[in-house]
């Protein structure tokens, strides 16, 4: 069996949190499996921190190894292993407080243990579009906690995380974005629904192999996940990545609607309204495609700010965003998505969560103009 990797000097650390203590058990041993198809090279690190239920109902934290060397590569004995370096039980994780915490031990042990020049995180679980829910017992990472994880992990603006991934449901929008710009280089994530066997890992992990720049690992992996699902759609699927350091000017813009909506909302309320209804939206969460939902208020009204305003704002999404998608039902979906509920009693629920976001903070114009447009609309 392959010893454990003591390089210092890796080009890629794939960290891998996993919240497989729930009904996603199975597919997550799955997505072991397909990182063990593959194995590390010289050049990475793979770790992965699970959580199980059964036998033993906890985390474990594995490493992935280097392929057997006893075989060549045709053959196809030739796999890598998981090998167990700490288990924490059900009992030990109590004691840690919370879900920022159990987060953050696990980043600095990786960082520790596995350093590299360019680590990708992925949290896999499932996901509400502001929660990434890591067990039964419902407990979840918001963004917040995700966000001060990374930070307490000495993750800076100037010494970044590389890659943040979410192989989790309906996590891609401007407000998660916005929350990790500071901390993170490049977001992954999808505005739909994902399929429960989640991103191709070996492919992941291969392309990792090859020493490639960030760009092309998101890239790479889009291609990748969407070509998995070719063969057996089970609904629309979408995946996109952003350039984080470049997201500023499209919150700016963002914040800007905001502000015009709010101030013109009395003329424009019906126009609103019907667009809320007919963009494309996600689910039953309360969010809408960015930017369907500004063209379909802008082409309905044909009010010329908006009609300016919608190309300005395509033209900064084109510069930080990049996404696939395959299927009917995404067929409007850009790659980044905004919180709009369609019911008052909705838009009450999440409200206070939602002011605790930096974009809400930073860029009040968008909760501006809910506020006031939330006030006129239906309780339910």
């Amino acid at each position: 069996m392959p010893e454990l990797s003591s390089s210092l000097d890796k080009r890629w650390a794939m960290l891998m949190f996993n919240a497989g203590n729930n009904d996603l058990s199975n597919a997550s041993l799955k997505d072991l499996r397909e990182l063990c198809r593959v194995g590390v090279s010289p050049h990475t690190h793979a770790v992965v921190e699970i959580g199980m239920t059964g036998e033993f109902s906890g985390f474990i934290r594995y490493e992935i190894t280097e392929p057997d060397a006893r075989y060549d590569s045709h053959d196809p004995r030739r796999t890598a292993y998981r090998m167990v370096i700490e288990r924490i039980p059900d009992a030990a994780i109590k004691p840690r407080a919370n879900e920022e915490k159990t987060l953050t031990e696990f980043l600095r042990w990786s960082r520790e243990r596995y350093p590299s020049v360019h680590e990708i995180l992925v949290l896999w679980g499932h996901g509400d579009g502001q929660r990434v829910t890591i067990d039964l017992a419902g407990r979840a990472l918001t963004m917040n906690s995700i966000r001060n994880a990374l930070k307490n992990s000495e993750y800076t603006p100037k010494r970044p995380l590389t890659i943040l991934g979410f192989d989790a449901c309906l996590m891609s929008n401007i407000e998660n974005a916005y929350e990790f710009k500071d901390f993170v280089t490049l977001l992954i994530g999808s505005q739909a629904l994902e399929p429960i066997d989640g991103w191709p890992y070996d492919k992941l992990l291969a392309k990792l192999n090859t020493n490639p720049d960030p760009l092309t690992v998101t890239h790479s992996l889009i291609a990748d996940y969407i070509s998995s699902y070719h063969e057996r759609l089970p609904f629309g699927i979408c995946l996109a990545v952003v350039e984080l350091k470049k997201l500023d000017h499209l919150a700016l813009l963002v914040s800007d609607l905001g502000t015009y909506l709010q101030k013109n909302v009395t003329t424009l309320y019906g126009d609103i309204r019907k667009s809320r209804i007919y963009a494309q939206s996600f689910l039953h969460i309360g969010f809408v495609d960015l930017l369907d939902f500004t063209r379909n208020v802008a082409n309905r009204s044909g009010d010329e700010h908006l009609l300016k305003l919608v190309k300005d704002m395509a033209a900064a999404h084109a510069n930080c965003i990049r996404a696939e998608k395959l299927g009917y039902t995404v067929k409007d979906a850009s790659g980044l998505s905004i919180w709009f509920p369609s019911f008052r009693k909705q838009f009450e629920k999440g409200r206070d969560a939602y002011t605790r976001l930096a974009f809400s903070a930073e860029h009040s114009g968008w909760l501006n103009f809910l506020d006031l447009y939330h006030a006129r609309s239906p309780a339910e």
